[in-house]
């Protein structure tokens, strides 16, 4: 996740994420390296404590190391960046249940460089226009949710192997800085998560 999120919750008695659907806090079950430079923040979460402690059968992962070579993007979107935004996932007391919402924005318009200036090295770039956003048939505008709350989602590319008729996941990068006044959503790149992965 992004290093700013876990920084944030230090103040708080507890952060709530959802592996499997099962919760789980932060900030007291997970051990986290901050890399600030980047901007990420990595926690290792040994895959028996999840199966013993809290009975998972499966657990949701991407392979960073596997090869596209034979594999063709699967749709016109660039990347698909998914995640929970707080102004749509709301937690109450007033209410026996809460709300749960995923979304999923695709970004069509990968950038060289940025002209917000970002600090980040080797950044994934991406436009982002929140008066250009249109709904999924894309037949008309929309007005976009805000996207507080989603820093650390993954930004993933969708691929499709013919021969197979398979599909893979590639992780692009990881949601880190939205620039409104620059229309830029701002990430660190896959490959640059590898190197960071590598130091530990």
């Amino acid at each position: 996740t992004a290093a700013h999120v876990i920084d944030a919750i230090k103040y708080e008695k507890f952060a709530i994420t959802l592996i499997n659907k099962k919760s789980f806090d932060i900030k007291n079950d997970f051990q986290f390296k901050n890399f600030i430079e980047d901007d990420i923040s990595i926690a290792f979460i040994p895959t028996n404590w999840l199966i013993v402690k809290h009975n998972m059968t499966t657990i949701p992962r991407i392979d960073l190391d596997m090869d596209f070579k034979e594999y063709q993007p699967l749709s016109h979107y660039s990347t698909l960046l998914i995640g929970y935004p707080s102004t749509k996932n709301i937690l109450s007391s007033r209410y026996e249940k809460f709300n749960h919402f995923v979304s999923g924005i695709g970004l069509y318009t990968r950038k060289d460089t940025s002209n917000s200036k970002t600090q980040l090295p080797n950044p994934v770039i991406y436009e982002y226009n929140t008066k250009n956003i249109l709904n999924s048939n894309g037949d008309s505008k929309i007005n976009p949710h805000k996207l507080n709350g989603m820093s650390g989602s993954p930004m993933l590319q969708l691929y499709y192997k013919k021969e197979t008729n398979s599909l893979q996941i590639k992780l692009e990068g990881i949601f880190l800085e939205f620039h409104k006044k620059y229309n830029e959503i701002i990430g660190t790149n896959g490959n640059q998560l590898k190197n960071i992965l590598a130091k530990l």
